[in-house]
């Protein structure tokens, strides 16, 4: 089973970005990338599972709910008679 891997330019094409741009994710280490060159030009892929970690690291839905920090105050307890 052959794997398929995604370019610089497919990734800016889905993000909506310049394929310079996704260079600079690789280059800073953001976005995961495999050099397939065998010269001094890199040629970059990158796999549709690590954009998909790239995307979730990036967005800004929260991950989990934080618990309270807020302490619950003692309430008074009244009795009727």
């Amino acid at each position: 089973m052959e794997k398929h891997f995604l370019t610089a330019p497919n990734v800016a094409k889905i993000l909506g970005i310049g394929a310079e741009q996704v260079l600079s994710y690789i280059a800073r280490g953001e976005l995961r990338a495999i050099n397939t060159s065998l010269g001094d030009r890199p040629r970059w892929k990158i796999d549709p599972e690590d954009l998909d970690k790239f995307c979730e690291s990036r967005s800004n839905a929260p991950k989990t709910a934080k618990p309270s920090r807020r302490r619950e105050l003692p309430t008074a307890k009244k009795d009727y008679v």
